[in-house]
């Protein structure tokens, strides 16, 4: 659980660091109850999530099987507790990040194109940004 404790710190730290700061001073104990919280939603998860056993499975695939089950539901159960940034990611422009996100009820051809559509928008700032850097540097060196 102490792991579980120091990521839930680490991720408040760096994802929201004012929350962070307040936790500590009003709610000391926040850390450590929302990591044996943690711990037990991924108790009861995989369990849920392991199903029966396999017929004929050897015990080292049974003890992969559960190792995998156990991360899985970690991910799940870590990503539900840990909070979005308090302010967003800015690129060099200062303009936030844009992010894909799967939209889970469109088909894969659908997000495919989504997320081609995001990656040409990020490469046209990109080059937008490296011709701007590109005349400053042509200026400085007409100035010099």
């Amino acid at each position: 659980m102490y792991l579980l404790e120091k990521t839930l710190r680490l991720a408040y730290q760096t994802r929201c660091p004012k929350a962070y700061k307040d936790l500590v001073e009003n709610y000391p104990s926040f850390f450590a109850e929302t990591a044996q919280e943690a711990h037990n939603l991924i108790n009861d998860l995989t369990l849920d999530m392991m199903g029966p056993d396999v017929p004929g499975e050897t015990v080292l695939e049974k003890a992969g099987r559960i190792k995998a089950t156990r991360l899985q539901a970690k991910e799940i159960v870590l990503h539900d507790l840990i909070p979005e940034p308090e302010e967003p990611d800015l690129d060099v422009d200062g303009m936030p990040m844009e992010r894909f996100e799967w939209d889970w009820d469109a088909s894969v051809e659908e997000n495919l194109e989504a997320q081609e559509e995001m990656q040409l928008r990020i490469f046209e700032r990109l080059g937008a940004y490296q011709s701007r850097l590109l005349d400053e540097e042509e200026e400085s060196d007409e100035e010099d």
